[in-house]
């Protein structure tokens, strides 16, 4: 491949899909069907679990967790309403799917062209080493993300097929992870895009400056 091509895998046809993936705002509708009111943004996120646990397992592990007691006001308007509140969060549950697919296509694709680009700047001699560095910290990033995501969408599809009349303390335990883990994702999201933003965009326009001055020296010598 001729330099003059990976430039133009440089130029903006590639730094605008880099910029793509930076939105979290998706990620910012509150999952809160009005049967509680605590602020999770500062509550420790439970992991999404890799083994065959049940759903009464991962509840009462919620439960712990957080820590969760109702009062008797508080336990009688979760059993009134929360049947209801199981609609919305399908709804939510539906969405956060779709940011899953979205994401997962927008951030692999990212992935791959990155390190397709550093296959072909080795090629033409130029050094990839900073690169290569951030694309790993990226894949960090972007595993992180994924298993927030998880645990966001496991605990949104757990209380939306609980029994939650019969369990109420379970569906609110279940609500403040939910909500935990949303803004986790949300944190996650916006880690990704700045990171790209701030650090691999740059690098990128130092690795095409090199390519110009690698052509430039090698003109002057003919």
């Amino acid at each position: 491949m001729t330099r003059n091509r990976i430039k133009m895998i440089l130029s903006a046809s590639l730094l605008a899909p880099l910029l793509f993936i930076g939105s979290a705002a998706a990620l910012e509708s509150s999952t809160n069907p009005n049967t509680g009111s605590s602020d999770a943004s500062h509550t420790p996120v439970v992991p999404p679990t890799t083994d065959k646990k049940t759903l009464d397992q991962r509840i009462a592990e919620r439960e712990t967790q957080f820590k969760t007691t109702l009062q008797v006001t508080e336990k009688a308007r979760i059993e009134l309403k929360c049947t209801g509140a199981q609609t919305f969060l399908k709804t939510i549950d539906t969405r956060a799917g779709e940011i899953e697919t979205n994401r997962t296509k927008a951030y692999s694709g990212l992935q791959s062209k990155l390190t397709d680009l550093v296959a072909k700047l080795k090629a033409q001699n130029i050094d990839t080493t900073k690169l290569e560095s951030e694309l790993t910290a990226l894949k960090i990033k972007v595993t992180t993300f994924n298993t927030d995501l998880a645990a966001y969408k496991q605990a949104l599809n757990d209380l939306s097929t609980m029994s939650c009349k019969t369990n109420p303390t379970g569906f609110k335990a279940s609500l403040e992870s939910a909500r935990a883990a949303r803004v986790k994702v949300a944190d996650d999201a916006a880690a990704i895009h700045g990171y790209v933003k701030d650090t691999i965009k740059p690098t990128l326009t130092d690795v095409r400056k090199a390519l110009e001055d690698k052509k430039a020296a090698e003109g002057s010598n003919q």
